[in-house]
């Protein structure tokens, strides 16, 4: 079987780090089966690019095009799904002649290369599940889909209602998305972490002060860096560091400096992925503030390397932060967000952190999580050898 995949967000030359967790996710599918990712984004560039990367059983294709820049901005949206439709129909035209017609196509992200998923399922007859990631599904998100045009919405609908099975990293998005439109074969397929990585050997030996928080995160408004910082200022020690790693923002830094904590909170910018976790197994505890969320990677990332969590309960958060690896609060709220911070440094020694990490392992490993896929698949009927029917 090899299994074609369609991706919505996806790394590429113009944004290294977007849907970085799709990636993977094809990765972690492709220790079990060959798997073939087809990526088309919008660029400034002059000139359309493509990029085609092989590796062992793991094939990204990367399709580049110019953004219209007409004086309309309708326009410009109908002209770029136009291009966008054309470059999937060539990339997955190209793919059949190599490896057949695929039983099924597997869609990351319904909106826009589900318009290409959906019109392959009508021409074609080719089935198609869905995995989705975005947290607009989410009443009072960013962008959520209550908000866009009817189109969009209606476009969404048509492509989850056709989808034969959703799958998502928690079970409360695909609640949120069943609010939103009727959905078939749902399941939870967890998000992978790379385990030889984000493990807790070889973990930094760490002095007990000052004890070092640490929060990744992109630094936009919804992620309450300066809930953050808030709720740092109300506790009555400085014996504390927070390490903020994403992109440095001058306001959060001017805001710190504000509240007096200039000295204790460093901001490292933008960090590689091996890089990140190095900068996990330097802290003791994670922190998260979010306003809302699906089910956030990086907090992943941190049980896998044995660090406790404290998180504001959204989203699917509560499905993988109990009182054995971690503290929940109440979102927006400040002052509990302080009293689990003092929490957290006063009770640092009963978590098990061998514990911790072992299990969120077994969650994570790559190699699982591809097998999760591979029996979800089996379940709903699809894979076999490709047809070798051209289209």
């Amino acid at each position: 079987m090899h299994v074609l995949w369609l991706a919505s967000w996806y790394p590429n030359p113009t944004d290294l780090y977007n849907g970085d967790f799709i990636q993977r996710h094809a990765q972690a599918l492709s220790t079990q089966c060959p798997v073939t990712v087809i990526h088309v984004a919008k660029a400034q560039q002059s000139l359309a690019v493509q990029q085609k990367d092989v590796e062992g059983s793991f094939t990204s294709r990367i399709l580049l095009f110019k953004a219209p820049t007409t004086r309309l901005a309708a326009f410009n949206t109908f002209l770029s799904q136009f291009i966008r439709f054309r470059l999937y129909r060539q990339a997955f035209k190209e793919h059949v002649k190599v490896h057949g017609k695929p039983h099924f196509i597997h869609l990351h992200v319904c909106m826009n290369a589900g318009l290409f998923a959906l019109w392959a399922k009508t021409r074609y007859g080719i089935p198609f599940i869905v995995t989705e990631h975005y947290t607009a599904y989410i009443p009072g998100s960013l962008q959520n889909v209550y908000t866009r045009s009817w189109v969009y919405r209606w476009l969404n609908k048509r492509i989850l209602f056709k989808a034969a099975g959703v799958t998502s990293v928690s079970r409360y998005l695909l609640d949120q998305m069943r609010s939103f439109s009727p959905l078939h074969a749902e399941a939870v397929i967890a998000n992978t972490v790379e385990t030889g990585l984000f493990r807790r050997e070889n973990v930094f030996p760490l002095s007990p002060i000052p004890f070092r928080f640490i929060h990744v995160s992109t630094m936009v408004e919804h992620k309450n860096v300066k809930g953050i910082l808030d709720a740092l200022a109300r506790l009555n020690t400085d014996a504390w560091t927070l390490e903020c790693v994403g992109p440095v923002r001058q306001e959060l830094i001017a805001y710190a400096k504000v509240l007096g904590l200039e000295k204790q909170v460093s901001w490292t910018g933008e960090l590689r992925y091996f890089q990140v976790c190095e900068q996990l197994k330097g802290a003791h505890a994670f922190v998260l503030f979010s306003r809302f969320e699906n089910q956030p990677c990086v907090i992943s990332e941190a049980l896998c390397t044995g660090l406790p969590v404290i998180s504001s309960n959204v989203g699917g958060i509560s499905e993988v932060i109990d009182a054995s690896n971690g503290i929940l609060v109440e979102e927006g709220n400040v002052p509990a967000l302080a009293d689990a911070l003092v929490q957290m440094m006063a009770e640092y020694p009963r978590y098990d952190l061998e514990e911790l990490s072992r299990r969120a392992q077994r969650i994570h490993d790559p190699k699982k999580v591809g097998k999760d896929f591979m029996a979800y698949y089996a379940k709903l009927g699809l894979g076999g050898d490709s047809l070798k029917n051209k289209t």
